[in-house]
């Protein structure tokens, strides 16, 4: 017997530091860094860059809460979106966003298997996806790097997608 999940998700929201009172913080941009290794692991040739990300080393753009992403450099999106197929054979979605929150960079992370695909209910997968979503362990804190934390929250359905 296999164990079917439907829908699952994994969000990873991560922080770091970037700069502090009078002082600029050792490799600000390791969040990003970090970002990319991720997607490079899941095999999505997807980016975060100096093409889609805002450089405000110079000018800050004003407000405490900020999207990083230039709009036009992802599709008019608030988000890098990328999109795989999964060694079982559905599609896995997800999205990265990068934010600056005040004096910290924020990573909002979703990597999925959406409820519906073309209109219709996903089928349910066998809970070992989880794994295609972490290789590595590239998810937990050690890889991450983060100098402020982070979150991993896990969702799914346990039952079947309606039909």
């Amino acid at each position: 017997m296999t164990n079917k999940i439907w829908a699952p998700n994994v969000h990873l929201f991560a922080y770091h530091l970037h700069k502090t009172l009078g002082a600029e913080v050792e490799n600000p941009n390791s969040l990003w860094e970090r970002c990319n290794s991720i997607l490079h692991q899941l095999g999505i040739p997807a980016q975060l860059d100096s093409s889609n990300l805002s450089s405000y080393q110079k000018k800050e753009p004003a407000g405490a809460r900020v999207n990083l992403l230039l709009k036009a450099a992802v599709g008019n999106r608030r988000s890098l979106p990328f999109e795989k197929e999964s060694q079982q054979g559905v599609k896995i979605k997800g999205f990265a966003s990068p934010l600056r929150i005040a004096d910290s960079y924020a990573l909002g992370f979703n990597i999925r298997i959406p409820e519906q695909d073309a209109g219709k209910p996903t089928e349910p997968v066998d809970t070992a996806i989880f794994q295609e979503f972490n290789p590595n362990n590239c998810l937990l804190p050690t890889p991450v790097k983060n100098s402020l934390g982070q979150t991993l929250l896990i969702t799914s359905s346990l039952t079947v997608a309606p039909k």
